[in-house]
């Protein structure tokens, strides 16, 4: 699909937005545009099927019962990744900050790539999303290590800097902040099934 947009002019995402399913880690990171996918939580819905069948094979009573997950999310990548903010200079703060917030940037870096002082930049970003650019980086950061402690059994220190954030410590005052739960404990509900799908606004 994204080859077609391609071949007809069509720019991925400018034009058109492109999303796939199944979240594959490792075709989706190198289309043509990186992929945005849906991950229907395979690695759950793998931990609870097992489980039920060892409770089959102890037991020897069939369970049939429909079980839900509350694994499902978008993993957002270039193909869908677009800021629809009509301030053109935040725009770029954003998209930068997208881009970048996992590699341990600050406002001052952002200042250089708008062109503004903090305090404008501030007042604009208030104006437009209620919060400050240094908040939108706390967020992103947020945002990605909500899915490395479901994702993964790394320690929550690699955790912490994966995502972006200075310290173990740093990384859990900002999870809890946005999720309202320790990332150790996200991590257990994630594993049962349990987790919110909520995103920090």
């Amino acid at each position: 699909m994204i080859d077609a947009c391609m071949r007809t002019g069509r720019r991925v995402p400018d034009d058109i937005l492109v999303i796939g399913v199944d979240n594959d880690e490792l075709l989706c990171p190198q289309a043509t545009v990186p992929l945005s996918s849906v991950d229907v939580g395979l690695r759950a819905v793998a931990r609870r099927a097992a489980e039920m069948l060892e409770s089959q094979f102890a037991t020897g009573v069939s369970n049939l019962a429909t079980v839900k997950l509350a694994n499902l999310r978008v993993v957002t990548r270039r193909s869908t990744d677009t800021v629809a903010v009509a301030d053109d200079d935040v725009r770029r703060a954003l998209e930068f900050i997208r881009a970048k917030a996992c590699d341990r940037i600050g406002v001052e870096d952002v200042l250089k790539v708008v062109g503004l002082s903090r305090a404008t930049l501030d007042r604009r970003f208030l104006a437009v999303l209620d919060r400050t650019a240094g908040e939108e980086i706390c967020r992103v950061r947020a945002m990605t290590a909500n899915w490395l402690p479901r994702d993964t059994d790394i320690l929550l220190m690699e955790v912490a800097r994966q995502s972006g954030f200075a310290s173990q410590q740093h990384l859990c005052r900002a999870f809890k902040l946005a999720f309202n739960a320790s990332p150790g404990a996200y991590r257990e509900d994630a594993a049962r099934g349990q987790a919110s799908n909520g995103h920090p606004e």
